[in-house]
């Protein structure tokens, strides 16, 4: 990997923690002082940012794409485009995921994960926030398709959805449906799903799929 990257992220993972308490310091030279759980945390952070393993340039443009989309498969198809345009889906799927499980690959993601959350002063509940101001002041506006991205971005940040391909005619009929591909097999996070929907309209109604996913109603 360029030692650009490295520094860069190492950088940035450096500035995260300007303002936040400082990593507790040895009170005597026999006796260090025992650290706080989250500078312990930020401190590994760094150690693993500084230490990033060297990555093909290919790789590193994957990990560069999955950071800005989210999505393995397109962090993929946006590596390899002539790729993409030759192969099935499911050839892409395969390979993506393939690509992903790569060991290097799987622990630069991790160290830059473990920054992402203990190197930075912006909490997940901040965030979570945020989606719901903005989603609240669109549905107010009538922007009910913005309103329901902020809500599915809700889910997705608090790992309630997975991704889960879903073909025409296995199409949802019910919200109760939906939840479930979003959420299989967490029931809790099925309910926590509907409750955020209805929670974010003004008069509670009964749910409807087609509104809620976007889709138009195929007869037959």
């Amino acid at each position: 990997m360029p030692k650009s990257f490295k520094t860069q992220n190492a950088h940035s993972a450096s500035l995260t923690l300007k303002g936040s308490a400082p990593l507790a310091q040895n009170s005597s030279p026999t006796q260090p002082a025992p650290l706080k759980p989250l500078d312990g945390l930020r401190s590994i952070a760094v150690e693993q940012i500084e230490n990033l393993p060297t990555l093909r340039p290919n790789d590193e443009l994957l990990i560069q794409h999955f950071i800005e989309c989210g999505n393995k498969v397109e962090a993929f198809k946006l590596t390899y485009p002539d790729k993409a345009k030759r192969w099935k889906p499911e050839s892409i799927r395969s390979n993506a995921y393939h690509a992903f499980a790569k060991p290097k690959i799987r622990a630069t993601l991790k160290a830059l994960t473990l920054a992402g959350m203990f190197g930075t002063p912006c909490l997940l509940e901040d965030h979570i926030s945020e989606l719901r101001r903005i989603g609240t002041s669109a549905f107010d506006k009538g922007e009910f398709g913005t309103a329901r991205l902020c809500e599915v971005n809700i889910g997705t940040v608090s790992r309630l959805y997975v991704d889960t391909a879903v073909s025409p005619h296995e199409r949802p009929r019910t919200p109760e449906q939906m939840v479930a591909l979003l959420a299989p097999g967490n029931k809790a996070g099925q309910s926590e799903i509907l409750e955020a929907i209805r929670g974010a309209r003004a008069t509670p109604v009964a749910l409807d799929v087609v509104e809620l996913t976007g889709a138009e109603e195929v007869d037959g």
